[in-house]
């Protein structure tokens, strides 16, 4: 079966160097939604990724809604296994994708998040460097319950709810994938700066319905829900010991 990937990017060019190089080994192809980039990222896509499709979004603003249904029309054209991840979700798995999947019964997986933090403010360079990183001893991790889960599947579309975080289709959690949530690590200026320009995307109805909320967080709130959850996490081998062994294994590889 055929293995795509989809993303949206709205200058994304700090971490999507690295979400690129991790994904495009798992996956056949990829489909990038634009929302018309002003710095280098749809070069980077085309330089990392020069068979994946970068596609304008037909939307000119990032609405949830929007974004949801843009993703579920493209998604009913494409058959095999299909994931949507941002570009600070980097997805592990134990096993080649399709051995998670038969032709014959369309399936859905619910993959957990786990976000990572630091106390000290860090860069990486590359994927192999980010990985040695999260392992180390001032890095923590902390399940986003808040996100839901992201969808794997092979149904015609992934049904979303809002924000893709749930599915009304049938699906199943599974142990043997897990997704590295890169929202607050590595911490620097570059890191600070992306997540604060993409509230300049987000319409007016969907701040008066109480979307995205958190894109319009100053920076200290920003830095308060990054200490509460260094403070509350965990090491990753008490958190998720699976994901924590498909990172090694990575690291190991390489």
């Amino acid at each position: 079966m055929k293995t795509t990937l989809l993303t949206n990017i709205y200058n994304e060019q700090y971490l999507l160097p690295l979400w690129l190089e991790h994904h495009k080994k798992m996956f056949d192809h990829g489909i990038i939604i634009d929302y018309r980039s002003t710095d280098n990222s749809v070069e980077i896509c085309k330089q990392i990724c020069p068979t994946w499709e970068v596609r304008i979004s037909k939307n000119e603003e990032f609405g949830c809604n929007e974004n949801d249904e843009q993703f579920m029309e493209i998604e009913k054209t494409i058959s095999g296994i299909k994931m949507i991840l941002n570009t600070t979700e980097f997805l592990y798995i134990d096993k080649p994708l399709t051995e998670f999947f038969d032709e014959k019964t369309p399936k859905a997986f619910g993959v957990s998040s786990y976000g990572v933090y630091s106390n000290t403010e860090s860069d990486v360079i590359n994927i192999q460097e980010l990985e040695k990183c999260v392992l180390m001893k001032n890095v923590v991790f902390f399940e986003e319950y808040t996100r839901g889960h992201r969808q794997i599947h092979t149904f015609p579309s992934g049904n979303y709810g809002l924000g893709r975080h749930s599915s009304y289709n049938n699906w199943s959690k599974t142990d043997s994938m897990a997704i590295l949530w890169l929202g607050y690590y590595p911490w620097n200026q570059k890191m600070i700066d992306r997540k604060m320009q993409i509230r300049k995307n987000i319409p007016k109805t969907d701040i008066d319905n109480g979307y995205s909320y958190h894109h319009f967080w100053d920076i200290n709130k920003l830095l308060s829900v990054k200490e509460y959850c260094y403070n509350n996490g965990k090491p990753i081998k008490d958190l998720c010991p699976n994901l924590q062994k498909m990172i090694e294994k990575n690291i190991n590889s390489n």
